[in-house]
């Protein structure tokens, strides 16, 4: 493992913890996750990833900004931003 993903595991790691404690019924609504990205310094697809990682549900999102791709043919399909 080199560098950039061992810190990418730790912002991981910071975000699912973060995100469970955010969560109410296994859901949090889109600002309350970009908040939580912007607290933690962290990319919004982080929010996103901890968010599956953790089983957790972004509510009330319709720009995309945690990293899933719109259309039915891309339905769940996680990207990351280049």
């Amino acid at each position: 493992m080199n560098r950039a993903e061992s810190c990418e595991d730790k912002d991981l790691l910071r975000a699912v913890t973060a995100i469970r404690e955010a969560a109410k019924d296994g859901r949090i609504a889109c600002p309350e996750a970009l908040s939580l990205a912007h607290t933690l310094g962290l990319p919004p697809f982080i929010i996103g990833r901890a968010a599956d990682k953790a089983g957790i549900k972004i509510v009330g999102c319709q720009l995309g900004c945690f990293g899933r791709e719109k259309g039915p043919e891309k339905k769940g399909v996680i990207s990351r931003p280049e």
